[in-house]
């Protein structure tokens, strides 16, 4: 449960462990006692990591893409004419 803190962010994380308060009891004390904020929605949270996951997965994919076809600019910018073609390796996958 998030409950009121006088933590940085008035507020924060916690178990709650007796929901049943007594009211004159409550009344009675100098004990402070606040209210739930929210319930904290664990699955909620996994599926917002797991939509991170493959974003970044996306992300590194398109990178990793984006690298390479800069790689084999660079490469075909260096050679002249068609000696990537002449090479024996460079038909070897026509073959099998």
């Amino acid at each position: 449960m998030v409950v009121p803190t006088d933590t940085r962010h008035n507020m924060t994380v916690c178990r709650v462990e007796n929901d049943d308060v007594d009211v004159d009891a409550y009344l009675e004390s100098n004990q402070d006692i606040r209210w739930i904020i929210t319930r904290v929605d664990s699955g909620l949270h996994q599926k917002c990591l797991s939509m991170e996951e493959d974003a970044v997965r996306v992300i590194r994919s398109a990178e990793k893409r984006r690298k390479r076809e800069e790689l084999k600019k660079s490469i075909l910018a260096d050679l002249k004419g068609d000696e990537l073609v002449a090479l024996p390796i460079y038909s070897q996958h026509e073959s099998d």
